[in-house]
């Protein structure tokens, strides 16, 4: 059994499901699906040795210290880019890197028909358990996973250098307010993890076929938050949770939503699907989830479904800014908001020395 919208027991429905890998020496094998796997670390080193890949869809790769390990990510800049626009950080599942999330995840495409910065981080690679023989990508995304987890990777701190790195570069100089972290699986639940941590930082969230496994950090501040999932999507490993609407009831509280129960709509384009929102919560933020029927644990169109997912996550996420007090409650002040704080420094200054002269 499984959670309802508001918080209620139903029974869910769930599938088996399977996924189609092909190892660097072309065979193909069908597995049993983990999540988060499409072609795994095999798939993910195929990939790299094609020297050119990267560039063939327009990406740099960059890359910085963090904690003394080289932390790396490619980054896509649209030839029409327009300086100052948002940033998205597409974040890819366990077992799988930064150049599979491309193949299928959308974003680029997204980032080149709206003229915004894309970036794809790489989660850091160590052993599946001690001993283990084999390596796996994982993101610390709180209470899971694997090696990232056990070893207290600071993927927060990653994730923000990144942004810093980008929002310094005069080629793009993105918006501060305009910071959008999504992710797949794994990813998606370090996407909801930086919405619950970084909240000073992350305008909104998206999350694909993964719940949330962390805790809000003191003093968050509403971070509007989109899951979307299949209802065929199997129990994960962490949550043991397919098809559920725990995240979308935890973050109901979360961010102070008043509704008793969310708003539902059915929607038909190219398949299809409904949607559970709560839209009177605190600080202007949003709750949506998004239940796609028939669809497993690729929720994006292309892999399990025909619905443009990736279409609907640019759609709601564009529609908020993060506001200015949202962003310093985390102690962070974007550089453009500097010459207000100097202004105000230098009128109290001024009142100061009239006060000093009895004027």
């Amino acid at each position: 059994e499984g959670s309802s919208p508001g918080g209620h027991i139903s029974p869910m429905s769930r599938g088996a499901a399977t996924s189609r890998t092909c190892t660097a020496i072309g065979l193909c094998a069908l597995v049993s699906f983990v999540p988060g796997a499409t072609g795994g670390m095999m798939e993910c080193a195929f990939l790299r040795q094609e020297k050119t890949y990267p560039t063939t869809f327009g990406c740099e790769r960059s890359c910085a210290d963090i904690d003394g390990q080289s932390r790396c990510w490619l980054i896509y800049k649209p030839p029409k880019l327009k300086v100052g626009g948002p940033l998205v950080i597409d974040l890819h599942s366990m077992y799988s890197c930064p150049e599979e999330m491309l193949e299928y995840s959308g974003w680029r495409e997204m980032a080149e028909a709206h003229s915004f910065v894309a970036v794809w981080p790489e989660a850091t690679v160590g052993p599946e358990w001690i001993g283990a023989s084999e390596n796996i990508s994982s993101w610390n995304a709180g209470s899971c996973c694997k090696f990232a987890s056990s070893n207290s990777v600071d993927d927060v701190g990653f994730l923000r250098r990144i942004v810093d790195e980008v929002a310094n570069d005069t080629a793009t100089a993105i918006d501060l307010k305009r910071v959008y972290v999504v992710g797949h699986s794994l990813g998606g639940a370090m996407a909801l993890r930086m919405a619950l941590v970084a909240s000073d930082l992350v305008a909104a969230a998206v999350c694909h076929s993964m719940h949330v496994v962390s805790e809000p950090a003191s003093g968050y501040s509403p971070v509007p938050v989109l899951q979307l999932f299949g209802t065929l999507d199997v129990p994960g490993l962490v949550t043991k949770l397919g098809f559920d609407f725990k995240t979308l009831n935890l973050f109901k509280e979360y961010d102070k939503c008043k509704e008793t129960e969310p708003k539902m709509t059915t929607f038909n384009e190219a398949g299809v699907y409904k949607t559970y929102v709560y839209v009177d919560c605190a600080a202007g933020s949003e709750v949506e989830f998004v239940e796609l029927p028939g669809v497993g644990h690729f929720s994006y169109k292309g892999k399990d479904t025909k619905i443009d997912t990736t279409q609907i996550a640019w759609d709601f996420v564009s529609r908020f800014p993060k506001r200015p007090t949202e962003m310093n409650n985390g102690a962070r002040i974007a550089p453009h908001g500097l010459h207000a704080v100097f202004a105000i420094v230098y009128l109290l200054s001024f009142l100061a020395h009239l006060g000093a002269r009895g004027l």
